[in-house]
């Protein structure tokens, strides 16, 4: 008669203790805004443009489409069109600086929802990035507690991420970095302070 082994499971101790990094993905590290604008004929070289973009924080809105209407035109593009999405300038900066500092670092994607949006966004991760860390899902605030740290462009998201007991970095719209009325290095500065105090 064979002994059934009992297999004690160490308790996970500490887990809370390590901070965790959730990091957006559209208008904090892919140029969202660029895509979207040369694929609607929508001038972001004209100023009167390029404020209402970062006033209203919604280029769909800037647009006047219905957001049905938008998505429809996305999804028909397929898996590609999120592959292809262009790095913004401080990408690789604010993932590398992040990595250096904290042992858990992860994409947090929200996707559209056609089934080809989340396919493409991870074929960008994998194209861009050596990680295997990476959630996607619309629901950002499941995952956050009281060591979880969001860095999102989206003040909506942030707002449910804290409510739900995590921590949010509200990152500043593309185009005010683009047009150096913020500082790159002073935002990573004042980042890097928010999840240290």
């Amino acid at each position: 008669m064979k002994t059934i082994k009992t297999i004690h499971f160490k308790k996970a101790q500490n887990f809370n203790e390590n901070k965790v990094i959730f990091v957006d993905l559209d208008g904090t590290l892919i140029d969202w805004d660029g895509k979207v604008a040369d694929m609607f004929h929508l001038n972001l070289n004209d100023k009167t443009i390029r404020q209402k973009v970062v006033k209203r924080g919604d280029i769909v809105k800037v647009l006047g489409m219905k957001e049905d209407d938008f998505w429809r035109i996305i999804d028909k593009e397929g898996p590609e069109w999120w592959e292809n999405l262009e790095l913004l300038p401080w990408a690789k900066d604010l993932y590398n600086l992040l990595k250096k500092k904290y042992q858990s670092v992860c994409f947090l994607t929200s996707p559209s929802n056609n089934p080809s949006s989340a396919y493409g966004k991870i074929k960008w991760i994998k194209k861009h990035f050596d990680t295997k860390d990476f959630l996607i899902g619309k629901n950002k605030h499941f995952c956050a507690h009281k060591n979880a740290y969001l860095i999102d462009d989206s003040s909506k998201k942030i707002n449910k991420f804290i409510e739900h007991g995590g921590h949010g970095f509200l990152w500043p719209h593309s185009l005010l970095l683009k047009d150096g009325k913020k500082d790159i290095k002073q935002v990573f500065s004042e980042l890097i302070e928010y999840i240290e105090k």
